[in-house]
């Protein structure tokens, strides 16, 4: 689960450069390991943060899907394509 949220915490870093303000990010991520840590720093650049588990994933599986929708107006990055 420690390569899964370093992958998460990587596509963070590339959506605060690529994403529009009201766009949107999904992680899949295994629960476990740095997963609080990937929650948080959705938590603290996002304005709308859901943790979703498919309905078809079996329910000892610690697969899930962060939701990040509608980036906070101080984290946005530098890129031209923003509006």
């Amino acid at each position: 689960s420690d390569r899964s949220c370093d992958l998460c915490m990587r596509a963070l870093d590339l959506a605060e450069d690529l994403i529009k303000p009201k766009g949107s990010v999904l992680l899949k991520i295994f629960q476990g390991g740095s997963f609080d840590e990937v929650l948080s720093r959705c938590r603290d650049r996002y304005q709308v943060v859901r943790c979703i588990k498919p309905k078809g994933t079996r329910s000892e599986s610690v697969e899930t899907y962060i939701l990040a929708r509608k980036v906070k107006p101080s984290t946005t990055g530098s890129n031209s394509l923003k509006s």
